[in-house]
């Protein structure tokens, strides 16, 4: 929605595209601009319940490992294991979303436009290509100096087994979770959630690097930790600039159909 023209004056501005999802329009900078109505409470709920959700779902799985580790089997080439470890994947990535939107929208009667979901304020769509090519110059920093401090463990694996790859069922399933839920899910609730939530209370800088942090951790592998934390201030600043996550999400989606692509072909 544009700006209001003063009473008696006309406005020659042309108003800026908005995605009209939000219900209360006076609100719809707030998530970049100012404060939030949810806070550091309700992240800190938010955080909880997504920790619960992921023990939760981590329940089939460690059943899973014992039933294929009985059976002699390599668990990480077991077909209906991995499909078990997508479901969860997938499971919590809907956990982030419905935790995001139950303590915005569901608690405060916010529109999706305060969690970041309106067209760009600035900058346009070319804010995700941006984002993209900041993503993997954090990646590329990242295995640069690891490699040359001969600390080739510390290197980012593919978390995924290779049967995801593989089995065209598994290779789809893996497709939609990587490149649907994953970007609007995860960018939904740490840039839109937790970023927004927290840039009106400690700052940019500050709010950009614990969203950023959180986002790494979420992915549960020491190895990517660091360029995961890195891109996800990448995305972070991305929403700030152009007041949207749609850039965010959209350098998601390529970042992560870039990888799938590359391990599919790789097998």
């Amino acid at each position: 929605m544009g700006a209001l023209s003063r009473p008696g004056k006309s406005s020659s501005r042309v108003p800026s595209p908005v995605l009209h999802w939000s219900r209360r329009a006076p609100m719809e900078r707030v998530a970049v601009h100012g404060r939030t109505p949810w806070g550091l409470g309700d992240i800190a709920l938010g955080l909880g319940l997504t920790v619960l959700g992921a023990v939760l779902l981590a329940i089939p799985l460690g059943v899973a490992a014992v039933v294929v580790s009985e059976a002699g089997e390599d668990i990480s080439q077991d077909p209906t294991a991995t499909g078990l470890l997508l479901g969860a994947s997938m499971g919590l990535e809907l956990v982030l979303l419905l935790v995001a939107l139950g303590l915005t929208v569901g608690k405060y009667d916010a529109g999706p436009a305060e969690l970041g979901w309106r067209w760009p304020q600035r900058g346009g769509l070319w804010v995700a290509l941006v984002a993209l090519v900041g993503a993997y110059l954090v990646l590329g920093v990242y295995v640069a100096v690891v490699r040359g401090l001969g600390l080739e463990g510390a290197l980012p694996q593919e978390q995924l087994p290779d049967v995801a790859f593989r089995e065209p069922p598994l290779t789809a399933l893996t497709g939609v979770t990587v490149m649907a839920f994953a970007p609007i899910a995860e960018e939904t609730f740490f840039r839109g959630f937790v970023f927004g939530g927290l840039r009106g209370r400690w700052g940019t800088p500050l709010a950009a690097l614990a969203s950023g942090v959180l986002f790494s951790v979420v992915h549960f592998q020491p190895q990517v930790m660091v360029p995961f934390a890195g891109i996800g201030i990448v995305f972070a600043l991305a929403y700030a600039y152009s007041g949207s996550i749609l850039p965010a999400v959209l350098a998601h989606l390529a970042f992560n159909a870039i990888s799938f692509s590359l391990a599919v072909a790789s097998v």
